[in-house]
């Protein structure tokens, strides 16, 4: 049995199970708004005709910083009319970036078949999530989530050096399962902790999806229909394409801290 269908069939099984809880009330919409700062960083090799690209990564070419970002969820639990999974959402964000450096000049630089000096770019991490979700009571405060997400996630680097200028873009759509726990506290407050990825890009569409995972945590205070929370998010995902004999590729990686800021309808 292929790999990439044991996280699918795992979901089934605890669905069936164990049945469905949701743990905001049915039949509810909501606008989440998440703004944030993220710490981006990535490792970029472009390979020319014949010739193998040098390896850029975040300490030679100054990408590890911290950006604002932001982060829109719509949501809609459509209740038992969907059993097992009855949340679904929808979910955009976008980090740009920049860097400037002078390379070492002890060594060689390559970039697209050329030897270069200096190295500038701008970048843009875009990513879109459509997933279906659903959770189960374990004890009367912890819940078990799981879900399924359809992932996108768009880099585009535009990089300028001495010797050429060259547009970077990757672009994928892939499964992403996911698992976590919710833990019901005192005073109204919840605690998230979820994981994400499960080795599902062999099922990708678009340039090739390696290692995708992500986890995050989140401490949720309820107001009843506005929730307030701060949450910390990561998000590792490897886009490569084939350039004949040799390789195309950016290793991504996004660290957010952000706020949290539900209104349901």
């Amino acid at each position: 049995m292929p790999s990439h269908l044991h996280p699918l069939i795992i979901l089934g099984v605890v669905a069936l199970l164990t049945g469905s809880c949701s743990i905001t009330p049915s039949n509810a919409a909501r606008l989440s708004l998440r703004p944030g700062i993220a710490t981006t960083k990535y490792h970029l090799r472009q390979d020319g005709a014949g010739s193998v690209g040098s390896d850029f990564f975040p300490w030679d070419i100054d990408s590890l910083k911290s950006n604002n970002t932001g982060e829109v969820r719509l949501e809609y639990d459509f209740g038992g009319s969907i059993p097992w999974f009855p949340i679904w959402s929808f979910d955009y964000s976008k980090i740009d970036t920049e860097q400037s450096v002078a390379l070492d000049p002890s060594r060689t630089w390559i970039w697209n078949g050329d030897a270069v000096t200096t190295f500038e770019g701008s970048a843009s991490f875009e990513r879109m999530e459509l997933g279906a979700r659903g959770s189960t009571e374990i004890v009367d405060y912890v819940h078990l989530r799981y879900g399924l997400n359809l992932r996108r996630f768009l880099f585009d680097g535009d990089i300028f050096t001495d010797a050429n200028a060259e547009s970077f873009n990757f672009d994928s759509l892939w499964l992403s399962p996911e698992v976590g726990l919710t833990f019901d506290l005192p005073w109204s407050f919840q605690a998230d902790v979820l994981y994400s990825g499960f080795h599902m890009g062999d099922a990708a569409i678009g340039d090739q999806v390696l290692r995708p995972y992500g986890a995050t945590g989140e401490l949720r205070r309820d107001f009843g229909r506005v929730d307030l929370a701060v949450g910390y998010a990561l998000d590792h995902v490897e886009l490569e394409r084939p350039l004949g004999t040799a390789v195309e590729f950016a290793h991504l990686r996004v660290r957010t801290v952000y706020l949290v800021l539900d209104l349901e309808f």
